[in-house]
């Protein structure tokens, strides 16, 4: 689930497969006890939110190809069985390990 003290920086206009993009730093915050530290990844997104270049500390992944089109309105529709439920009860499905199996 989303974390709210993530930290999102801007940093510079950039370029990928031809689209313009922003790039973005980030940064999670300190980890709690047990729990790994994260490195700052990088995201390049476009003007209307997609993602063109990721980076964290293991890999990159870049868009080589962009098209923009139309696209079937049947790939998104609501899938059968979807129920919508507030972030309380997605947290405690989370934590009950139910997640995966719902």
């Amino acid at each position: 689930l989303w974390d709210p003290a993530v930290r999102f920086t801007k940093l510079q206009p950039g370029n990928v497969a031809g689209v313009a993009c922003t790039t973005w730093r980030i940064t999670s915050p300190p980890p709690k006890r047990g729990e790994m530290a994260s490195e700052p990844q990088e995201i390049c997104l476009s003007a209307d939110g997609v993602a063109l270049s990721f980076s964290d500390m293991m890999q990159t992944r870049t868009a080589t190809n962009v098209s923009f089109g139309a696209q079937d309105a049947g790939r998104f529709k609501v899938s059968t069985g979807y129920r919508t439920m507030t972030m309380e009860e997605a947290q405690k499905l989370e934590q009950q390990g139910g997640a995966a199996k719902r």
